[in-house]
């Protein structure tokens, strides 16, 4: 199954909605994945990648170690996938947190972030 099928075109939710929705999701409701660009990616690259899938970037944070995106994409059927992706600065570390209000999509889509972006996740999709 390719979840790039459903996903529509139209923007991603504004970065205010994203906030808003992000913080108020429970940790323990938010899947995290861990692994490791095939190559080194800038922010940039990552952000024209996935908008090429519908996936859209609602903000970019950079902290001391990492680059921050945050994403979502939409299905055809008005579910939105909210995501964020911390880069490794220094190496290919990469991690993959996300939370939707129809939990089996979840999987499906940090199986297409790791074909899309070339990740492979520890135990996990693209493992």
């Amino acid at each position: 199954y390719d979840l790039s099928a459903v996903l529509a075109a139209g923007g991603g939710v504004p970065k205010e909605a994203f906030q808003q929705t992000w913080t108020q999701i429970p940790q323990e409701s938010k899947a995290r994945s861990m692994g490791q660009f095939s190559q080194k990616v800038s922010p940039e690259m990552v952000v024209q990648r996935l908008q090429q899938y519908y996936v859209y970037t609602a903000a970019q944070v950079q902290g001391n170690d990492a680059h921050n995106l945050y994403l979502s994409a939409t299905t055809s059927n008005q579910l939105v996938i909210y995501c964020e992706l911390s880069m490794q600065k220094s190496g290919l570390g990469v991690m993959l947190t996300c939370a939707c209000k129809a939990p089996p999509l979840v999987p499906l889509f940090q199986s297409f972030i790791s074909e899309c972006l070339r990740i492979r996740f520890q135990g996990g999709p693209g493992a």
